[in-house]
């Protein structure tokens, strides 16, 4: 199965952020700007970190941050 063919099963709260991640969104600490292209998800309780393209910032960004 492919990421594309998990999106439309999961539920809500996983996001694909970046054509190889697909994170919980209830655990994202920080999403930081690592260049013009691209950020880098922070979460709780895990050292790991995921990326996210521009374009899924821009898709997503009422969802990261509801009030802006």
């Amino acid at each position: 199965m492919f990421l594309n063919e998990l999106e439309g099963i999961l539920p809500q709260s996983l996001q694909r952020t970046h054509k190889s991640f697909i994170v919980n969104t209830d655990k994202i600490k920080r999403i930081i700007e690592v260049s013009r292209r691209s950020y880098e998800i922070e979460f709780y309780d895990y050292k790991l970190k995921a990326h996210m393209s521009r374009y899924k910032y821009k898709e997503h960004k009422e969802l990261f941050f509801p009030s802006q």
